[in-house]
């Protein structure tokens, strides 16, 4: 049946709907800051120096969602979407990976709880994608198609795959750089 519309012209490409995996990131299991070595390897205190907090920036990190209960986070600066039905369409995050990234790109500075976020200004907007370390591709692309949507500055995937064309996901990776979406 593809074949017919591949002959006819009228299919771009098509990809099987494989299988993505949250890829890994560092343990944080000391909340002090000096055992964040990622800070001093990127400039943080440079950048925070300069005054760059992520003010007026934000980001969407297409994950597994986010605790929303999480001492370390501004909620006023957060806002979550699922594009799973189940468990509701909720996004709480079950994994525990977004809450993750979402700390170490927001955590609260100075105030005394868990560790310094990189840029503890930015709005966050987590997509949850995943409801364990395995997620679907069309999920994916659901994801990146509502975060340029929703007209963020920078989408964040901690992803990785064999099973998926990345192919699949250029068209929308495309649209992003477009709207001027890192």
């Amino acid at each position: 049946e593809i074949r017919a519309y591949r002959e006819a012209g009228l299919l771009e490409g098509a990809w099987e709907n494989g299988t993505l995996e949250l890829l890994d990131a560092p343990a944080v299991s000391d909340p002090a800051v000096s055992e964040q070595w990622y800070l001093d390897a990127l400039g943080i205190a440079d950048a925070w120096a300069a005054g760059y907090d992520g003010n007026g920036v934000k980001v969407a990190v297409i994950d597994s969602g986010i605790n929303p209960e999480h001492e370390d986070l501004n909620y006023d600066r957060i806002s979550a979407w699922s594009v799973l039905e189940e468990d509701g369409g909720s996004a709480a995050d079950t994994l525990g990976h977004g809450t993750l990234v979402a700390g170490i790109l927001a955590a609260e500075t100075d105030n005394n709880k868990g560790i310094a976020g990189l840029t503890d200004g930015v709005s966050l907007l987590m997509i949850r994608c995943f409801t364990g370390k395995t997620g679907k591709l069309d999920d994916m692309l659901e994801a990146i198609g509502y975060a340029i949507e929703q007209d963020v500055d920078v989408i964040n995937m901690s992803v990785g795959g064999t099973g998926a064309d990345a192919k699949a996901m250029e068209p929308l990776l495309q649209k992003a750089a477009e709207a001027g979406v890192l």
